[in-house]
């Protein structure tokens, strides 16, 4: 956000007030209750001043993270973009955005987002689906981005004094959270930019070594895993909101670093699950046991149950689908709490691998595949 010079004092504006000099024009409202909070000292007023603090409103706080205000409808944003309402409205809601009516809800940074990606679909490098698409697909993460990273920034302003209670953000917190954010805001930016490059460098790199493997390479056979806590949701009605968090936070923090770790890709975490790839089943195997062996240490933590199957997939998004997922979807739920169970495909591969153990299983009915038989890995003991 834009820093907001601080005011003459008063001395200066009555004497200008007096000489009749010609003021200054206003500024945005959102900017002028911003430059308003930088008169005091972050501790509050002095002691003996009885000025009111000056008025923090919903959307007064929503202007100031937007860095922009409020002063368009959806069809203004239409309009001043040059696209169709109804065009504005499909990516509005695949963002993940409900219906504002006709409310001034959108900045001068809605009209420019929407006419740089429509931008690309008059120039033909984009279809509108796609546009659609990457919409979706960029809300859905942010979305859950920006409840994760509020969460944790409320966490430190709780325990930093500025605020009481992070479920439940008081009047009188919204101006030294606003002044906070404002130290944050660009560094949270930063973060974000860079981790989205780092990713597409190592996108690019994944399909640069495919293309150097040449035309036979089968880039659509992977072995994928799937793991997720037992019993979550018994636990999630026992224990208090807070520790849930914890719990989920940690579960998901120490799954990645064990996924990055072994050099699998991590496709997403939900809660109390995890789902990873890689094109080789070994790497996908030792990952399974180190997860197991990284969790393993706290009793007061729940078992995992692991499932990996092998075999052709589709990548779309960022995300993988198909028959293979939904095998190591099936194979975790049959598996054992503190098991890991594979089938026949990574199996095969595995077999003679050493470093992996693996004991048949009984076929059991698995929706979708009829009779699924697993085998069970554990580390082979030497």
């Amino acid at each position: 956000m834009t820093k907001v010079q601080g005011s003459q004092n008063s001395e200066e504006a009555a004497d200008a007030s007096a000489s009749g000099d010609e003021q200054k024009p206003s500024k945005p409202r959102a900017a002028r209750k911003m430059a308003a909070t930088k008169k005091r000292p972050p501790t509050g007023r002095p002691k003996g001043d009885q000025s009111a603090e000056p008025e923090v409103t919903a959307e007064a706080f929503v202007e100031h993270i937007l860095g922009a205000p409020l002063e368009f409808t959806s069809d203004q944003v239409a309009e001043l973009a040059g696209v169709s309402e109804e065009t504005t409205r499909i990516l509005w809601r695949a963002m993940g955005f409900a219906d504002v009516g006709g409310s001034r809800a959108f900045t001068k940074h809605d009209v420019e987002a929407l006419r740089s990606l429509t931008a690309q679909i008059d120039e033909g490098r984009l279809k509108l689906s796609d546009a659609i698409d990457i919409a979706r697909a960029i809300g859905q993460s942010t979305a859950r981005l920006a409840e994760w990273q509020g969460n944790a920034i409320a966490r430190t302003l709780q325990d930093r004094g500025i605020i009481k209670d992070i479920a439940e953000l008081q009047p009188e917190e919204v101006l030294p959270v606003m002044r906070e954010s404002e130290l944050m805001k660009p560094v949270m930016e930063n973060l974000l930019i860079y981790s989205w490059r780092r990713q597409m460098a190592a996108s690019a790199a994944r399909g640069a070594a495919v293309a150097q493997a040449g035309p036979g390479a089968k880039t659509d056979v992977m072995s994928v895993g799937f793991a997720d806590l037992v019993g979550f949701t018994r636990l999630s009605r026992q224990i208090a909101e807070v520790d849930l968090a914890q719990l989920v936070q940690t579960f998901e923090t120490v799954s990645a670093d064990i996924v990055a770790g072994t050099g699998a890709r991590l496709v997403k975490t939900l809660g109390d699950e995890v789902l990873f790839i890689d094109k080789s089943p070994d790497v996908i195997a030792e990952t399974a046991l180190r997860l197991h062996e990284a969790h393993r240490t706290s009793q007061a933590f729940p078992k995992m149950r692991i499932g990996l199957a092998t075999g052709s997939v589709i990548l779309r998004m960022g995300d993988v689908y198909g028959t293979t997922v939904n095998r190591a979807s099936r194979l975790t739920a049959m598996a054992k709490p503190g098991s890991t169970y594979v089938d026949s495909n990574t199996f095969e591969t595995l077999e003679e691998v050493r470093g992996f153990s693996f004991r048949g299983t009984r076929p059991r009915p698995a929706r979708g595949f009829g009779l699924l038989r697993g085998w069970s890995m554990t580390r082979e003991k030497i």
